[in-house]
């Protein structure tokens, strides 16, 4: 038996479940069932008897059921957007991609973000090197002497008189001229046409790529989009006559002896300012980005595109929910926000985001340490993902949950001991998926009996869709337009 037949046999006993169930309550619970080891062990031992051949070092059974289960277009969908909300806000992705101590997972970095470096190098290419280029095109300029009875060009009458007078002629029948000839056959207007012709079949190239997963339409798009882009390039490109010559060197590895003669020469006309354009400059520096990115070793590798591994999940929902936060206070309240980032462990904390809005200004960190030690804390030292402090007073607590928890009540429970630990009043739990004890999604829970102290402590539990459909999206903004109502009420309290 293997891994492959495991997860179809999942998958299958999944589908029968929920048919087998009644309620809608019931069916949402059918992923958190079969993440249940006693569940699997009663109704499905063979199940549990494969997984323990085929399992990999330390997986626990709910984690192996929740990357099965977790939906493709889903997963995706997150990705897409934490790449594009890191690029809105000017940010390269790897430093925001960062699990656990601090240290890079290059399993992170997967297919779909490879492929998204590419698009980056790609959109470099197009809105900043190929206007530069283009305006000013970089030819040289060829001298060479023609004898012809017709007068084009600059005569060289001191040539054309001596060459009648041997001639025996009073009157020239023909003129030795000058010509000067302009092309712009040369080494960094070759690179220029490589570079374009390379997108082109490096995108091509991965379009039929016999993946054993199949490209996802997300992945299709970014790569139709540089194929299309690159062929108007080429079109519309005067540099028509270069492109036979160039077409040849395509077959060729940038790593070529060929490609490399073109590459110095190019770099070596730069040095000397025989080539003093700055889109020229741009391109030879981004012509070794891209030689290193090397698309045909880096995205067909990404097969099996684990994007559903276990730490990265939880990691990317943090992640997701970090950024939609702080989209949605750019773009809904105009917030002002400044980033402070730390990967020196010299601070408590992973990033710092300085925000204001209106006339209000907070600190909203991300994973950051508040320790026993440093009077942070009275109890024990606590790491809850996100926190929002004013004048260095902790005033919310907000912590993304996993994708396969069970009890929603143990996230609760959890997060009352954030709030009692660190002398909070407001804890905001996410979630990425419907849970049933969460009504319509958002559910405020505010104590039924007074409190002596903190008589305005409340727990929300929040669901934040990761769903490309449009009711989901538009659940989402209406959650995060709550959830910062709830903030900023905390921050004017």
């Amino acid at each position: 038996m293997t891994r492959t037949f495991l997860i179809q046999e999942l998958n299958r006993i999944y589908l029968a479940e929920l048919e087998n169930k009644s309620t809608k309550k019931e069916k949402q619970n059918v992923k958190n069932l079969l993440g249940t080891e006693s569940y699997i062990f009663n109704n499905y031992n063979y199940l549990y008897n494969i997984f323990n051949h085929v399992r990999y070092d330390n997986e626990k059974w709910h984690e192996f059921t929740r990357e099965v289960l977790v939906s493709s277009e889903s997963l995706y969908y997150m990705y897409d957007r934490v790449i594009r909300l890191i690029r809105n806000f000017r940010q390269p992705k790897e430093s925001f991609l960062e699990i656990g101590s601090g240290t890079k997972s290059n399993a992170v970095l997967e297919r779909f973000f490879q492929l998204n470096k590419l698009l980056d190098l790609f959109s470099e290419f197009v809105y900043q090197i190929y206007p530069e280029i283009q305006r000013r095109l970089k030819f040289e300029v060829e001298t060479f002497e023609v004898d012809s009875p017709t007068i084009k060009g600059k005569v060289l009458w001191s040539k054309t008189i001596n060459k009648s007078l041997r001639m025996g002629l009073t009157f020239p029948i023909s003129f030795v001229k000058q010509i000067d000839e302009s092309h712009f056959h040369n080494p960094e207007n070759i690179i220029f046409i490589l570079s374009i012709l390379k997108l082109y079949s490096d995108s091509l190239y991965l379009i039929n790529f016999p993946f054993r997963e199949p490209l996802h339409s997300p992945e299709l798009q970014i790569l139709d989009r540089i194929n299309n882009s690159c062929i108007l390039l080429l079109k519309n490109t005067i540099l028509q006559d270069l492109i036979p010559v160039v077409r040849k060197h395509l077959a060729l590895s940038l790593y070529h002896p060929v490609i490399f003669r073109i590459e110095q020469e190019f770099k070596n006309r730069i040095e000397d300012r025989v080539v003093t354009n700055r889109g020229y400059r741009l391109l030879y520096y981004w012509f070794l980005k891209y030689k290193h990115y090397n698309v045909k070793v880096n995205s067909p590798r990404k097969n099996n595109f684990p994007i559903t591994s276990r730490e990265h999940l939880d990691a990317m929902f943090e992640l997701y929910v970090l950024l939609e936060l702080l989209n949605y206070f750019a773009q809904k309240m105009k917030a002002e926000i400044k980033e402070y980032n730390t990967s020196n462990n010299r601070e408590d904390f992973k990033r710092r985001f300085t925000i204001k809005i209106k006339n209000i200004s907070f600190n909203l960190f991300y994973e950051k340490w508040y320790y026993l030690k440093n009077n942070s804390t009275w109890s024990l030292d606590s790491h809850p993902d996100f926190t929002v402090e004013m004048n260095g007073e902790v005033k919310v607590i907000m912590d993304a949950k996993n994708w396969m928890i069970e009890r929603v009540d143990e996230a609760e429970y959890k997060m009352l001991g954030y709030l009692n630990n660190q002398d909070g009043n407001i804890g905001i739990l996410f979630f990425p998926e419907e849970k049933y004890k969460i009504t319509n999604g958002l559910k405020i829970i505010t104590p039924e009996i007074k409190l002596k102290n903190h008589v305005d402590q409340c727990l929300v539990d929040c669901v934040l869709p990761i769903s490309p459909d449009q009711n989901s999206i538009w659940n989402k903004n209406d959650r995060l337009e709550k959830i910062s109502e709830i903030i900023m009420n905390s921050l004017e309290s």
